[in-house]
């Protein structure tokens, strides 16, 4: 089974920034430091005679070389990309008071970003694992977005640089954009599956390389959704039932 991980862009006023000494405040219910998650017991005993068993911890400290960003990894069979895209389409509809208390909930938290499939943060290993599966993903993409647009896709390819020197985000997304089939250009546009939109694409390839790690997934809506930045979700529903029962009036 796919990898599949949600990456938090966190708010570093909310939470502290490290100290000098390279200690972060924490609160309860904060990620532990690396020291702090060494100190806890891996194994316990279970009982005369028995084996000894790995402790389930809830938090593990990687070493991303990123302030501010946080993992959640999916334990059970979970898309991360429909679990935000759930989110953010339920924050859109519900009730205003809703909506604004998940935001409360979430403020130590900007962006959610999903994550499907992780590598690593080489060109060559970037491309045998996208290689691998994004050419089939792209075809079943492109037969949807047709069929509901009645036109040829658009797509973006997006890319995110963290604590690493030794790639390009250009050469990234030349190396993502290989495993593209029919990528349009600007003199054969009408050959092709997918037209370029910078703009407003209907599905943006991201790509995300922090220190050695690359993360990789195919987003919608990306630009209707800022990005995937959780607080800047505008929600609809109240206004929405406002216009909906002025019509009834009318």
């Amino acid at each position: 089974m796919r990898p599949s991980a949600v990456t938090l862009d966190v708010d570093l006023d909310i939470i502290g920034e490290s100290s000098a000494t390279g200690a972060s405040p924490r609160k309860a219910g904060a990620k532990p430091t690396e020291a702090e998650s060494d100190e806890e017991p891996e194994e316990m005993a279970t009982g005369p005679g028995q084996k000894e068993e790995k402790a389930d911890r809830m938090f593990q400290a990687v070493d991303a070389a990123c302030s501010g960003v946080l993992f959640i990894r999916f334990r059970v069979d979970t898309e991360s990309d429909a679990f935000v895209l759930r989110l953010f389409g339920h924050m859109e509809t519900c009730p205003i008071a809703e909506s604004e208390a998940i935001k409360q909930s979430l403020h130590h938290c900007l962006r959610l970003l999903p994550m499907s499939h992780v590598m690593p943060a080489n060109l060559i290993d970037i491309k045998s694992h996208i290689d691998a599966f994004l050419p089939q993903e792209m075809e079943r993409h492109a037969a949807t977005l047709a069929s509901a647009t009645g036109r040829t896709p658009t797509l973006a390819c997006v890319t995110e640089l963290r604590n690493n020197l030794n790639v390009k985000s250009s050469d990234v997304r030349e190396t993502v954009l290989t495993c593209v089939p029919g990528v349009s250009n600007a003199k054969d546009r009408e050959d092709k599956t997918w037209g370029v939109d910078l703009k407003n694409p209907d599905l943006v390839l991201f790509t995300s390389v922090f220190k050695s790690v690359a993360g990789f997934a195919t987003l919608k809506d990306y630009y209707k959704y800022k990005r995937y930045n959780v607080q800047m979700i505008e929600n609809k529903g109240e206004t929405a039932t406002t216009s909906g029962v002025g019509e009834i009036i009318d």
